[in-house]
């Protein structure tokens, strides 16, 4: 039998995330997901030669979440929320491995704000930036969270902190 190497699979989900999200772009809805589909079978794969690999949980749920955002943009709400439901089971995997995973934090943080749940999507934002204050993506999904609680002017902060850092964050 040949040897199984768990990161072979979650970096050829990785990939296909990564050309999901540039099909999604596109507008190429269809194709981007089945890419995600596809990447989730490879971390699943990936967990199951090597459950203690707490970034590909937060990588598969990553990939659930896009999943849910593509089901989101053609109308399909109730699988979106499915989705993303079990995408925090992920993120929540991750971080029990891994107490220090600002992705995993972001992450879930950015699944909590799309679920409409923008204060706990706050703490794990703040969390994420706490472990990595470079990280341009958590400071602009908690503007985000804020600006949809109503806070403006914090919202603003966290944005132009985002776009300092890398000014094509949001795009």
């Amino acid at each position: 039998m040949a040897p199984v190497y768990p990161y072979a699979y979650n970096n050829r989900g990785y990939a296909k995330v990564r050309l999901g999200e540039s099909k999604a772009e596109q507008g190429n809805i269809s194709d981007a997901q089945g890419l995600y589909k596809a990447a989730i079978e490879d971390y699943t794969q990936a967990i199951q030669i090597n459950s203690e690999f707490a970034y590909t949980h937060s990588n598969r749920g990553w990939a659930k979440y896009l999943l849910g955002k593509s089901e989101v943009a053609v109308g399909n709400s109730a699988e979106a929320r499915k989705l993303y439901e079990a995408a925090l089971g992920d993120f929540d995997t991750s971080i029990q491995l891994d107490s220090e995973s600002a992705d995993a934090y972001r992450n879930r943080g950015a699944t909590k704000a799309a679920l409409g749940d923008f204060e706990t999507a706050i703490t794990d934002l703040d969390k994420a930036i706490k472990i990595d204050p470079q990280d341009a993506d958590a400071y602009y999904s908690r503007g985000l969270a804020k600006k949809a609680l109503g806070q403006t002017e914090k919202a603003e902060s966290d944005f132009e902190k985002a776009k300092d850092l890398n000014p094509d964050v949001g795009k």
